[in-house]
């Protein structure tokens, strides 16, 4: 516990001066946490990183490179169907040392954290107050988090998915979404004093909205990451960052929250 609580007040300066300049820093920053993540992903699933895993890797630095070009979605397209037609290729070649089971793991990789990693980026880079969004995807993921525990331990009596995380609670998951709603909420009515006051309300109301729907499917990318360890029985998905495990098992639920704000932005912010 206590390493954990280290790791994190060592680690939380770095997140917001990272944050806080955006650009190609926050860029490299997710670069790396991408690589790091996609390391380990493809060694939980298949238990040792394969030759075919390159293409996964390949993809994800010409991705990220070239991520501010990807709103041309014929640009995304074209990377999309180089990265099938690589690993179908690769499968053909290699034929006998890697199956399609490899394959798919590959691509998965890809989806799975790469670009859901990205979406901080995209939030970031949202025009003007893209700036201040951003944090609306560690709001609803931390917050819940922080909520949920405290909730489930104080009421928690009725298991949530108990084959997947035996300590989850109804009670915690409710006492999660409504603590990172709050917050959330707070959060939005400090930013809209930085806009116009047409759009006070509106923001008020994005950024709640965000708290809400962001930290339900922040729990669900906690449960998701449980559900790839439990199958392939491993506890951590690494030992990078100590009391936590691997840069997925403290970002697992960002890969959720992180696309779910970027998505709502997009739909309510135009």
């Amino acid at each position: 516990m206590k390493l954990r609580i280290l790791s994190s007040i060592i680690g939380l300066p770095f997140l917001i001066a990272v944050v806080v300049l955006g650009g190609n820093v926050l860029k490299v920053a997710i670069f790396a946490l991408a690589i790091i993540a996609l390391t380990e992903v493809y060694k939980a699933i298949s238990g040792r990183l394969k030759s075919i895993h390159s293409v996964g890797f390949v993809l994800a630095a010409l991705y990220l490179v070239f991520i501010d070009y990807m709103s041309d979605y014929k640009m995304l397209t074209i990377m999309l169907i180089i990265m099938t037609l690589s690993v179908l290729v690769w499968l053909v070649i290699f034929y006998g040392k890697f199956d399609i089971i490899d394959a798919c793991v590959t691509v998965f990789g890809f989806f799975y954290v790469v670009m859901l990693f990205s979406s901080v980026y995209l939030v970031r880079n949202y025009e003007r107050l893209g700036a201040f969004f951003v944090w609306l995807i560690f709001i609803s993921a931390w917050g819940c988090d922080t909520g949920a525990y405290f909730s489930g331990k104080l009421f928690g009596k009725h298991k949530l998915v108990p084959k997947l995380s035996p300590k989850k609670t109804v009670e915690g998951a409710i006492g999660g979404v409504a603590v990172a709603t709050l917050i959330a909420f707070l959060y939005g009515f400090i930013i809209s004093r930085f806009s116009a006051n047409a759009a006070e309300v509106r923001i008020i109301a994005y950024c709640t909205i965000s708290g809400f729907l962001g930290s339900i499917f922040s729990q669900f990318g906690d449960l998701t990451a449980s559900a790839i360890k439990r199958y392939n029985g491993i506890k951590d998905f690494g030992r990078i960052i100590p009391g936590h495990g691997g840069v997925m098992d403290r970002f697992d639920s960002i890969l959720f929250t992180a696309p779910a704000i970027y998505l709502t932005v997009l739909v309510l912010m135009k």
